[in-house]
């Protein structure tokens, strides 16, 4: 049997080596580019009275669209009062200054029992937009107890109770011909 020899000259494997390293470069750029890297940036700060679970790296989002993120979670310098204690510096990207205004406000948003927690902005439309290194307010938010959802559960259960109390007294109540 003749033995094959296949020969492939060194300008053609140069080639195509360069080939791939531009295809692999460009998926590169693509994905940095599409995870919002590359935007302008500006700072903006709020204050918790505790650290909240908020860790650095997590998700900022406006109106439930991802617009940056967590970027130092710190004791405050000077805590005017216990509501102030943790000082936390968020990276938003610049496109969307105009739409956090001093009217806006942010919120905490644990994402299942327990997952990663999300600063989520509710998008302002009166005051001018927060300047860079400027604070946002806080909506606070509680952490619902065992007890806050049983007690849910009970006035659910009393309600349906009284509704099936009022059916039975309008039905008692028809007059019969």
């Amino acid at each position: 049997m003749a033995d094959l020899t296949i020969r492939i000259s060194e300008r053609t494997l140069k080639v195509a080596a360069v080939l791939v390293v531009a295809i692999f470069a460009l998926w590169g750029f693509s994905q940095i580019w599409a995870a919002g890297i590359l935007l302008p940036k500006y700072q903006i700060q709020m204050f918790l009275p505790n650290d909240s679970g908020v860790r650095a790296g997590g998700s900022v989002t406006l109106n439930g669209m991802r617009v940056g993120k967590v970027r130092r979670v710190e004791f405050a310098k000077v805590a005017t009062d216990s509501t102030r204690s943790i000082k936390v510096t968020m990276s938003i990207q610049e496109n969307v200054r105009d739409m956090i205004r001093t009217d806006s406000k942010a919120t905490l948003i644990q994402h299942g029992l327990l997952g990663d927690h999300t600063i989520d902005i509710r998008r302002g439309f009166a005051g001018a937009p927060i300047e860079p290194g400027g604070e946002i307010g806080v909506l606070p938010t509680k952490e619902a107890s065992l007890t806050d959802v049983l007690n849910v559960l009970t006035k659910k259960r009393d309600c349906g109770n009284e509704e099936t109390k009022v059916s039975e007294d309008k039905s008692h109540s028809v007059a019969r011909p």
